[in-house]
């Protein structure tokens, strides 16, 4: 990752979106290469500690698009960092960013079909892509499959349904610990699976995914196990653009 010192701006807005997961809202820094980001990239994030010193920098996925006036990334809570972020950042705060760093997702906007597969907070840079995909007017048809334990885990619904609005989106939650199918997941285009994404759910919803672009973003073990159910269906895991999504607590 490249070396630089970033730039210092404010926290406009910091939003619970569930239990674990908070986004923050930063002012667009003047000059900064954060300008003129590409959606699926990331940046670092510094907060000013007690003694007035910069915290050391952590990489996260930007969650916003290039075209909004604002950025945001999307914080899941599992560490000392994030809990500190989570628990003591708050609107008006001054942080140090650095960025944008990152190819996820470059060519996504050559393709006319897009499948996109997140696990857990892997869905950030997919929020991008879609805000983006918006923006631009894109006529892309998208698929999003997105893995977590609990209805309780998903978040950004109302974000979903408005983007749908504008795209031809279906969004596929797929719950590993659920017994039933939740009440009240009906919003349009959402679909809910139970269980795992296997080669069965990927082929209801995607087909044979036809020369579709293929973005994985997930935990290194839930990206394995998506690439075999990817190559069971006969498509090979070249085909697929991946992003490990894991986080170092220290």
């Amino acid at each position: 990752m490249p070396k630089t010192k970033g730039s210092v701006t404010q926290v406009i807005r910091k939003v619970a979106e569930n239990k674990d997961v908070v986004s923050l809202y930063f002012a667009k820094p003047k000059d900064s290469d954060l300008c003129d980001y590409r959606c699926g990239q990331f940046l670092t994030l510094s907060f000013r500690q007690k003694d007035g010193t910069w915290s050391r920098q952590h990489p996260f996925t930007l969650s916003s698009a290039p075209e909004d006036d604002f950025l945001r990334v999307t914080i899941k809570r599992a560490g000392s960092f994030t809990r500190t972020v989570q628990d003591s950042v708050e609107e008006g705060d001054e942080v140090l960013l650095a960025g944008s760093f990152g190819r996820f997702c470059q060519s996504a906007d050559y393709h006319g079909r897009l499948a996109l597969i997140a696990g857990g907070v892997g869905i950030t840079p997919f929020l991008s892509v879609l805000r983006h995909l918006r923006a631009t007017d894109a006529a892309s048809e998208v698929v999003l499959f997105w893995a977590n334990r609990t209805w309780q885990d998903v978040f950004a619904r109302r974000e979903f349904e408005e983007l749908g609005r504008d795209l031809a989106l279906r969004v596929v939650h797929v719950l590993s610990r659920e017994k039933r199918v939740p009440h009240g997941a009906d919003n349009p285009g959402e679909h809910v699976e139970l269980g795992h994404i296997d080669a069965n759910i990927l082929r209801t919803h995607a087909g044979d995914f036809g020369e579709a672009g293929i973005f994985l973003c997930g935990p290194p073990a839930m990206q394995e196990a998506v690439l075999a159910e990817i190559e069971a269906l006969g498509v090979s895991r070249e085909r697929v653009d991946t992003e490990s999504f894991v986080y170092s607590s220290s």
